[in-house]
């Protein structure tokens, strides 16, 4: 896949005719995100070298035998830990969750997928959301403020949808605590450490308060300064806690481990964004804005709608997401559509955070069809349904505050 972006984009440069001038400085500013893959994955260092896995073990049985509240911590821990550690969440909720797969494994995927793909809706950590507002040009705040919003809106739908469907994994549930009640004995649940959540919640919050203090204090780029977090919060944070020890391992298994798998996928979102530059030299950027400068003529909400399915529906072919995302961001102003700035960037991660989820090919449908030993065509086959509700409520919602607030 990445010869073949690579060979198309060199097929585009050389038959528009442009100075080899545009060709290296397209190189080079796509080599600049070379730091951001790199860096984000150090942020699952506190994660695992903190001890805080087995506080979400707790955590998950207590809470386990609730119906409806453990299928929302399924999802609410998949985009907790997603912020932290991207596409490696899966791995650790998988696990927690072990037993709600063999009960319910539908529904079970359906919530760690719904909710990995919340970061993707707001976390400058995840390479999407961070090239995007690069592009743009635009600080984390406020667009922290609104991706959060629509968050809570992913939220809300996913608990609506489990209490609608509450008697079926009641059912499901009894069947399953029946038979395990049969197999072992019930056991009396321990103290949890609370200031192990307490931590975490400090962490979390530091990490954006991070990079919206070095926006005000440094002049620089905002891929940079999300990569200076990522490499100094998980030092500070383990070194704070008393966990040098743990520090030191976790650095050699990124070294070791992380970061050779890590290539495959950053070179193809190079790649993709390489195409995607090269994408300006031809007809269908100016095709694209003209279309949806016409959308203007009818609301602004169908504008927002038409960018999110420009996104979604040509990933379902195979087509990257970040390659119309790049696109879109750089070849539309969003003055013309009526769409605040900030706005325009979350309409667009919306889309991204959508396409996530249903595109066959995309990286978290692909590593979680994998780990759940689920064709990626199924788990679009269960997912999509809450992909219409927010393509619908989520516009609903940039709607209403872009008129707000403009």
């Amino acid at each position: 896949m990445v010869i073949f972006l690579l060979v198309l984009s060199h097929v585009i440069f050389f038959q528009s005719g442009e100075s080899y001038n545009y060709w290296s400085r397209t190189i080079i500013e796509s080599f600049t995100y070379i730091c951001l893959f790199v860096s984000a994955p150090l942020l699952s260092i506190p994660i695992r070298g903190g001890g805080y896995i087995n506080y979400f073990e707790q955590l998950a049985s207590r809470y386990i035998k609730k119906e409806t509240s453990s299928y929302t911590m399924i999802a609410g821990l998949s985009a907790l830990l997603g912020i932290f550690m991207t596409i490696g969440a899966l791995y650790i909720v998988k696990d927690l969750f072990k037993m709600k797969l063999q009960e319910n494994k539908r529904l079970a995927s359906e919530m760690i997928i719904q909710g990995s793909a919340i970061p993707l809706l707001f976390s400058p950590y995840i390479n999407g959301v961070a090239i995007i507002l690069s592009l743009l040009g635009l600080t984390l705040f406020p667009f922290l403020y609104y991706g959060i919003m629509i968050a809570l809106l992913f939220l809300i739908i996913i608990i609506i949808r489990l209490m609608v469907g509450g008697k079926r994994i009641a059912s499901r549930d009894e069947a399953a605590a029946t038979f395990e009640n049969g197999e072992s004995t019930k056991e009396e649940p321990k103290a949890m450490n609370h200031r192990l959540g307490v931590q975490l919640i400090i962490g979390f919050v530091s990490i954006f308060l991070g990079v919206i203090f070095l926006e005000k204090l440094l002049e620089t780029s905002f891929i940079t300064i999300v990569a200076i977090i990522a490499f100094t919060v998980p030092v500070l944070w383990l070194l704070f806690v008393n966990k040098s020890a743990q520090l030191k391992k976790e650095i050699m298994n990124y070294k070791n481990n992380t970061l050779p798998n890590i290539y495959d996928h950053m070179f193809l979102i190079i790649s993709a964004i390489f195409l995607s530059k090269m994408m300006q030299l031809t007809i269908i950027p100016k095709y694209l804005s003209d279309l949806l400068a016409s959308s203007t003529e009818s609301t602004t909400l169908f504008s927002i709608v038409f960018i999110i399915l420009i996104i979604l529906v040509p990933s379902l072919l195979g087509i990257h997401p970040l390659i119309l995302m790049v696109i879109i961001a750089t070849s539309v102003s969003p003055d013309i559509l009526g769409l605040d700035r900030t706005l325009f960037a979350l309409t667009i991660t919306v889309g991204y955070s959508l396409a996530s989820q249903l595109s066959p090919l995309s990286v978290l449908s692909l590593v979680a069809g994998n780990l759940l030993a689920i064709r990626p065509f199924q788990l679009m086959h269960w997912n999509w349904k809450f992909v219409v509700i927010i393509v619908i409520t989520a516009s609903l919602c940039i709607n209403t505050i872009n008129f707000y607030i403009q």
